[in-house]
């Protein structure tokens, strides 16, 4: 199970790896919400700001909080904040199971969350502290994990898998990555269950390329919390790693596919 420190442990990795290749992602939401400016907005699970910061420009009258439980994350989202002069961004280290608590209440025009679904225990705890924070019509924005994300470096995993069988480096990749991925039908099921009407869902699928086998790593360290296969203290983790180094280094081209689902909501 993914921890703070685990986010802790990956947060410059994230930053530099995963941030700039969501940014579309990120646009794409805040377009589906239609924000006017005055809102007041909750970002939870925030991370390092990348969003949080893009609704601080768009909120001429409003603010936005943004949540996390990782302290170095918050570091990053501080920064963020800090050079782009965002006076109306606040944030808050707490998990998402301890907001409601720590801010007293909701009546928030809108709660935003990016890629945070599938690390939770269960998804009704994002669901439930979405509705006790939103006033009533309020508006809930997510993107989330999709089935095929990194399908390149799943194949090159298989492909380094087999020499150590029965061990299923694939399947511990896949677990590594979150509990669970979904289906736009799959997110409106939830959000229908938990009390919201979907607005708009979008289905966004990007390849983004890789500049060396190094930012490959990383990636693979950062988007699996640095957890993969060093959980076990499998012992044959360094060879492994020289193995899935030298399989992508005979490729051409160095890519992974992003796929995720957007999706705005109201609050019934």
């Amino acid at each position: 199970m993914m921890t703070p420190a685990s986010f802790d442990a990956v947060a410059e990795q994230y930053e530099r790896v995963l941030v700039p290749r969501r940014r579309l992602q990120h646009l794409l939401l805040l377009e589906a919400l239609e924000l006017s400016g005055d809102e007041v907005v909750i970002d939870l699970g925030c991370g390092t700001g990348a969003l949080t910061a893009m609704i601080a420009q768009r909120l001429e009258r409003g603010s936005v909080v943004g949540v996390d439980a990782s302290l170095r994350m918050l570091e990053h989202a501080r920064m963020r904040a800090a050079q782009q002069g965002l006076s109306n961004m606040r944030l808050l280290n707490r998990p998402i199971e301890g907001v409601e608590e720590a801010l007293q209440g909701g009546g928030f025009d809108a709660v935003v969350s990016s890629h945070v679904l599938h690390w939770l225990k269960s998804p009704s705890t994002l669901f439930q502290a979405a509705s006790h924070l939103l006033r009533p019509g309020g508006k809930l924005g997510l993107i989330v994990a999709s089935f095929d994300m990194y399908l390149e470096l799943v194949e090159a995993i298989r492909e380094v898998s087999r020499r150590y069988c029965p061990y299923s480096l694939v399947e511990d990749f896949l677990q590594t990555l979150g509990r669970q991925h979904y289906s736009p039908k799959m997110l409106e099921t939830l959000l229908n269950l938990h009390g919201f009407k979907t607005r708009t869902t979008i289905e966004y699928r990007a390849t983004h390329k890789i500049a060396s086998v190094d930012e490959y790593l990383e990636l693979l360290h950062a988007a699996t919390g640095g957890r993969y296969l060093r959980y076990s203290g499998w012992e044959a983790y360094g060879r492994f790693v020289q193995d899935l180094r030298r399989v992508l280094e005979r490729r051409e081209e160095l890519s992974f596919t992003d796929h995720a689902i957007i999706a705005v909501a109201e609050k019934s």
